[in-house]
Formats: C-alpha cells, sequence, structure tokens
C-alpha cells in the first residue's frame, strides 16, 4: 500500500512538472521578446546603416541620402518625436537641393521636394503645438512660425509644377485639378497658422485643430500624398491624441495693426 501511495505521488509531481515547464517558457519568451528590437527600431537601424554609407560619398549619392533622411524622418513623426523628424527634413530637402545643383534629377521630380517641404510644415506644426500645449508660447510659436514659412515654399513649388503643365493636354487636364485643389488646402493651413501667431487660441481649439497628422481635415477623409501627386496616390491622416493641458488658453500676441 506503501508503495502505491509513493507511486500516486510521483504521478502527481509528473502531472505538475508539465504546468511548470509551461509558465517557464511564458516568461523565457516574454523575456527575450522584451530585449528584441520591434519593427520600428528594425528599421531605423537599417536607414541609419543606409545614411552612414551614402554620407561618406554624399555628392554621388544626394538624392539617396534624401530619401533615407525622408524615411528616417518619418519613423521620428511615428514616435511623435517632431524634433529629431524636423532635423531629418531638412537634412532631406538639403541632400535633394544638392543633387539637383549637380544635375541629378529627383524621382517624382519637383513633386517631391514640394511633399518633403509640406511633410516638414507639419512636423513644424506638431511640434509647434505641442509646445503651446505645454505652455512653452514663445517656442511653440516659432515652430509654427517657421512650419508656415515652409508651407508658403511648398506652395510657391506647386506652382511651378502647375506652370510647367500644358492645360491644353488631356492628360494633363487631372494633374491641373489636383495641384489645384491641394494649393487651396495649403492656403487654408496657412491661415490657420496665421491666426494663432496674431491672435492666439484656446487649446481646446487648438487641440480640435490641431490634432497631429490631421492637418485640419475630417478623419478618414481621403487626402493627396504630395510624393505622388497627379500619380493617383491618396493617403489617409491619423488621428494621434495631444498631451492634456492644464492652462485654459495660449497667451495671446496682440494683432498687428
Amino acid at each position: 500500500a506503501g508503495e502505491g501511495k509513493q507511486d500516486e505521488n510521483d504521478g502527481g509531481a509528473d502531472e505538475a512538472a508539465p504546468e511548470e515547464n509551461l509558465i517557464e517558457m511564458d516568461d523565457a519568451e516574454e523575456e527575450k521578446n522584451a530585449t528584441q528590437p520591434d519593427d520600428m527600431e528594425l528599421a531605423w537601424q537599417a536607414l541609419e546603416v543606409a545614411r552612414i554609407i551614402y554620407a561618406k560619398e554624399k555628392d554621388s549619392y544626394a538624392l539617396e541620402l534624401a530619401e533615407v533622411h525622408g524615411s528616417l524622418a518619418e519613423l521620428s513623426l511615428e514616435r511623435e518625436q517632431f524634433e529629431t523628424a524636423i532635423t531629418d527634413y531638412k537634412s532631406a530637402i538639403e541632400s535633394m537641393n544638392t543633387g539637383a545643383a549637380k544635375g541629378l534629377a529627383p524621382i517624382g521630380g519637383e513633386r517631391r521636394l514640394a511633399d518633403l517641404q509640406f511633410r516638414l510644415c507639419l512636423a513644424l506644426q506638431l511640434d509647434g503645438t505641442q509646445k503651446l500645449v505645454e505652455n512653452k508660447t514663445e517656442e511653440g510659436k516659432a515652430s509654427i512660425s517657421e512650419g508656415l514659412s515652409f508651407c508658403n515654399q511648398t506652395f510657391q513649388t506647386l506652382q511651378g509644377v502647375l506652370r510647367s503643365l500644358d492645360d491644353k493636354d488631356p492628360n494633363a487636364q487631372a494633374d491641373i485639378k489636383e495641384l489645384s485643389e491641394i494649393m487651396v488646402e495649403l492656403e487654408e493651413k496657412a491661415s490657420e497658422m496665421e491666426e494663432i501667431l496674431l491672435k492666439g487660441v484656446s487649446l481646446p481649439k487648438l487641440q480640435q485643430t490641431y490634432d497631429p497628422n490631421d492637418d485640419g481635415i475630417e478623419e478618414g477623409t481621403e487626402v493627396h500624398d504630395l510624393g505622388v501627386v497627379g500619380k493617383g496616390g491618396e493617403s489617409k491622416r491619423r488621428k494621434t491624441e495631444l498631451p492634456s493641458a492644464t492652462e485654459p488658453t495660449v497667451s495671446q500676441t496682440p494683432a498687428a495693426d
């Protein structure tokens, strides 16, 4: 009888062992996942390697370097690291201008330049908005002011693209219509930025109007991607919550007479 009891105890121990092993395996898997980089981190690492390689011969690979900086900026925007995104977008535009000065034609031509300028405008807008919400009023307005400047640059670049199109060419009609609509959107965005710089806006309205990646367009509305404008490409804006505000208003600057 004693042996039977001992066998039963041994069996119970054997049955418990798999459960303990599963728990240990789960813990090990969680620890492994915690130490492994995610997809965004892997993408950043790959882009950094590419940036270092192209930067060694940046005169020959100016356009490739511009695309790498543009992609790095996109990753930073996803992480809401706006200042880093701004730096990379500026580097992308500088590299593209360097390539153009050497006679290198960028993929997408002036439309790609306009796309980078517009994305830099958005990054500056988001950075400025976040700082205004955090009551860093002067820094916030400085970012929005610079964003306004790049918004105007985008408008001028697109004007050049529009002038290059033949309005008598039936194949160009869709491009002309699309560019004209985008330029109207840019004018509206510029007016909104000017309103904040001149009058100040209450924080609830600021958070509603300047939701990151929304740029004043209703959620789910199809909007143009300037990088492929005229090529049928469209994207959708993503809404991201801003930090909660503790003060009711942004300090106002008197409007110019």
